[in-house]
């Protein structure tokens, strides 16, 4: 994480931790909350949030793949992982065979004749 970054941080808990002060005058429910618990809590929220990324990315890593699609709607397909060549050769030709049903859909209803 960057300087400011932190920094900024840094401050967001610090505010937090003075205003839980202010509302442990007023017996207020964020008194619970005081000081450690704020900054123990931004930490956990950072991590879940992190966590959730990775999860994504792992999952986008083996669904979906880049495409770079030309005008047309018929897509270049690229793996996004340097995978077995076994592997990409299957996935090749599973999209060969999907962009084959495509072209054939719109052959039948008439497009680009």
């Amino acid at each position: 994480m960057s300087k400011t970054k932190l920094k900024k941080n840094r401050r967001i808990i610090e505010t937090r931790k003075t205003k839980a002060k202010e509302f442990k005058f007023k017996g207020c429910h964020a008194a619970a909350h005081s000081d450690v618990r704020l900054g123990v809590n931004r930490k956990v929220k950072v991590r879940r949030k992190n966590e959730k990324k990775l999860r994504n990315r792992r999952r986008s890593n083996t669904t979906k793949d880049t495409i770079k699609g030309n005008k047309n709607g018929f897509a270049e397909w690229k793996p996004r992982t340097k995978g077995s060549t076994k592997k990409v050769e299957k996935q090749k030709m599973k999209m060969a065979k999907k962009k084959n049903k495509q072209k054939n859909r719109l052959r039948f209803k008439g497009v680009g004749r």
